[in-house]
């Protein structure tokens, strides 16, 4: 192969992955996932000091999110620190999803 060629595969691979686009939608993930965790905060404490109770249900939703967004980053970067943060947000997910069942079926 000479250098042409290689070039010519670089630019159609990368055709559609323009780095730019990439971080640019990277950084709105994480905008969004820090403003769902500040309206989860807000909404918790709230129901705590107005209604007297915890809605486990808010903190599911939240922690699937992080769990999935984590899980496919660490996987598919094969970075092992994203995947143990997937992993214990998926710990936190069942265990509020459960506790949030229970608690639903209880009444």
């Amino acid at each position: 192969m000479n250098k042409e060629d290689i070039l010519a595969m670089s630019r159609k691979d990368n055709d559609k992955k323009d780095p730019y686009e990439m971080e640019i939608a990277s950084k709105g993930n994480h905008i969004a996932s820090a403003g769902m965790a500040i309206v989860v905060f807000i909404l918790y404490v709230s129901n705590i000091f107005f209604k007297g109770e915890q809605d486990y249900g808010l903190w599911s939703i939240m922690a699937i999110s992080m769990a999935v967004r984590y899980l496919y980053t660490g996987i598919r970067l094969k970075k092992r620190d994203q995947v143990i943060l997937g992993v214990c947000w998926c710990v936190i997910f069942v265990l509020s999803f459960f506790v949030g069942m229970y608690k639903i079926i209880k009444r």
